[in-house]
């Protein structure tokens, strides 16, 4: 399990330490602060050749929290009702935060599971009674 500085159980799992919050949204914890850290949500994905029309993302696990990059929509989650669709992807978006966009088409679509970027629903990160850095204890 891992503990904090305190002493404090924060997380049983075996590989790396998460706080499932009221709501069942599953949050990974960074080991050095005890708080949340969500996952790097990737690129945005297009089914044109320049990056233009409705952006898609790669879907992760519902209630899951992720970043994009570049987004200024913060914390966002999947809808536990939306599934993936199939889609012909042409081209990948890579943006930086602070700014700076690079569009790549792809030499041949690439059929790749992804959800749409408007359905993503926005989550604030809840503040934890955690202290880091976090270590592993057998109890």
């Amino acid at each position: 399990m891992f503990i904090d500085r305190d002493g404090r159980v924060v997380s049983d799992g075996p590989l790396y330490p998460v706080h499932i919050d009221e709501a069942g949204r599953v949050w990974s914890l960074n080991m050095e602060t005890g708080q949340p850290a969500p996952v790097d949500g990737g690129h945005w994905y297009f089914e044109t050749t320049d990056c233009t029309g409705p952006a898609y993302v790669l879907p992760h696990m519902p209630r899951q929290p992720f970043m994009l990059p570049g987004d200024e929509g913060g914390v966002r989650i999947r809808p536990d009702d939306e599934s993936a669709v199939e889609r012909d992807v042409r081209s990948v978006q890579a943006r930086q935060t602070g700014g700076g966009v690079s569009c790549s088409p792809y030499v041949a679509a690439t059929r790749m599971a992804t959800i749409t970027l408007p359905s993503l629903q926005p989550v604030t990160p809840p503040v934890l009674p955690f202290r880091g850095p976090l270590h592993i204890e057998r109890r």
